[in-house]
């Protein structure tokens, strides 16, 4: 049944819905969405229903360990969300954007990961989970990804631009063409890693050869 008019007051227009009052914030998101925007909802409270969202954006909305396993977001906008220790498994992200958003702890290994593609811009990604997953068609600029796992992940072409990757994790990676120039903190052993044509700036020498025990004096 639909929610009583009382209970809910939808405010609309052509492109935005959000929910106020004290029904469901997620009422009026159906099991396929569209253009829609979503602004300042808070989905730990009330759950996404599970569904497609295809161009949709969501602005400065509250994930925070909440489930969202078993949806779909094809070419979606997160701007300014708090998403660390979301439930994705089974999720599919593909072609979206997440500019200034809180990811940590988010196991993406966890969601379906054929055709796995996403720019991550401004986060804060620390002890996320990319453990074996395709990422060539993934951006991060200017990420801090502190203990993030890509073991055994196909990082073949990504480039990290200006990213923070302190204590991250990258054994039995595909790092070919991958470009670490304006990244930082990172520890990579060439022998643990395929490496032809990675790009790395002289700043970055003590990442390779901290594992044997090299220093490199500037």
């Amino acid at each position: 049944h639909p929610p009583r008019p009382e209970h809910l007051r939808i405010l609309h227009s052509a492109h935005f819905v959000k929910c106020v009052g004290v029904g469901s914030s997620a009422d009026m998101i159906a099991s396929r969405t569209e253009d829609r925007k979503f602004i300042g909802l808070d989905f730990t409270k009330e759950p996404l229903p599970t569904g497609h969202f295809e161009r949709c954006s969501f602005a400065r909305c509250s994930f925070t360990r909440a489930d969202i396993a078993a949806r779909t977001f094809l070419d979606c906008a997160f701007e300014t969300c708090e998403l660390s220790m979301a439930r994705i498994t089974r999720t599919s992200i593909r072609e979206c954007a997440f500019r200034h958003c809180k990811l940590l702890g988010v196991s993406f290994d966890h969601g379906q990961t054929n055709l796995f593609s996403a720019d991550f811009t401004d986060c804060i990604m620390d002890s996320c989970s990319f453990q074996g997953i395709a990422l060539q068609r993934t951006h991060f600029m200017g990420c801090r990804m502190h203990a993030a796992d890509f073991t055994r992940a196909d990082l073949g072409g990504v480039a990290f631009e200006r990213c923070d990757l302190t204590d991250a994790v990258f054994e039995g990676c595909d790092l070919q063409r991958s470009d670490f120039r304006t990244a930082h903190g990172f520890v990579i052993d060439p022998e643990q890693n395929r490496m032809k044509g990675a790009r790395f700036a002289l700043d970055g020498l003590p990442g390779l050869l901290a594992r044997h025990g090299l220093q490199v004096d500037h």
